[in-house]
C-alpha cells in the first residue's frame, strides 16, 4: 500500500509540474534577434508591411514599412538587454503631405532585459530628442508577462510575451505588446499611443493610433 501511494504522488507531481507555467525558463537574445538574413511579413491593421533588418558595427536598425508609413528603431546589444538608440518614423496623412519625426536617445533606452523569464520586470529613465532641437523626458517600464504558444498566418509558435510602456514629461504614452519568438523576434504585436495635439488628431483619424500586426510569411535572404 506504502508503494502504491508513492506511486501516485508521483504521477501527480509529473502533472503538475507539466501543468504549472516554466517561470523559471530563461529567454536570452534568440528570442530579441537582429537576423539581416531574413524578411518577414505581416498582416497590420493598416494593410500588408515588412520588416528588415539592416548591421552596422555593433548597431540593428529594424525597419517595418507599409503603403502609408516607414518606421525603424536602431538598437544596440549589450550583456544585459537590448538598448534603443534612434527611432525614425514617416507617415502619410491624407494623402497630401508626409510627417516625419526623428528622435535619438544620447543614452540608450533599455527596451527589454535579457536574459529574462516570466514576471520579471525592468525600468529606465532619461531623456530623448525629437528632431535635433526638442529634448523630453521619458521613462521606459516593461514586463515579461508570459509564455504562450500563439498561432498567426505564419504558424505555430512558442512565444514570450512581453509588454513595453513608454511616458513623455510631455503627456504621451505608448504601449508595445509583443510576443517574441525564437530566432524571429516578433510574430505578433500590439502598439497604442495615447496623447494629445493635431498631429495625434490626424493618428487617430487614420487609424495610426493602434495597430496590430501578426507575422504573416517568412522570407530567406540570399
Amino acid at each position: 500500500m506504502k508503494f502504491f501511494l508513492l506511486q501516485i504522488l508521483f504521477f501527480a507531481n509529473i502533472v503538475l509540474a507539466q501543468e504549472l507555467p516554466n517561470e523559471s525558463f530563461l529567454f536570452g537574445k534568440e528570442y530579441f534577434p537582429f537576423n539581416d538574413k531574413i524578411e518577414l511579413i505581416y498582416e497590420t491593421t493598416n494593410g500588408e508591411s515588412k520588416r528588415i533588418t539592416e548591421t552596422e558595427n555593433d548597431l540593428y536598425k529594424l525597419t517595418f514599412s507599409g503603403n502609408n508609413f516607414k518606421y525603424s528603431q536602431t538598437f544596440t546589444d549589450k550583456n544585459n538587454g537590448v538598448y534603443l538608440v534612434k527611432t525614425e518614423q514617416t507617415v502619410k496623412i491624407l494623402f497630401v503631405f508626409s510627417k516625419h519625426a526623428e528622435i535619438v536617445y544620447p543614452f540608450p533606452a533599455l527596451q527589454i532585459k535579457q536574459p529574462t523569464k516570466v514576471g520579471d520586470t525592468w525600468s529606465w529613465k532619461g531623456y530623448q530628442i525629437k528632431n535635433e532641437d526638442d529634448t523630453v523626458a521619458i521613462s521606459v517600464t516593461g514586463k515579461a508577462l508570459a509564455e504562450e504558444e500563439i498561432e498567426v498566418p505564419a504558424g505555430k509558435f512558442k512565444t514570450l510575451k512581453v509588454q513595453i510602456i513608454v511616458k513623455s514629461s510631455t503627456g504621451t504614452k505608448t504601449t508595445f505588446t509583443q510576443w517574441l519568438a525564437k530566432n524571429l523576434g516578433g510574430i505578433k504585436m500590439n502598439i497604442k499611443t495615447e496623447g494629445h495635439g493635431l498631429f495625434q488628431l490626424a493618428m487617430d483619424i487614420l487609424g495610426y493610433d493602434e495597430i496590430n500586426s501578426e507575422l504573416k510569411e517568412i522570407k530567406y535572404l540570399e
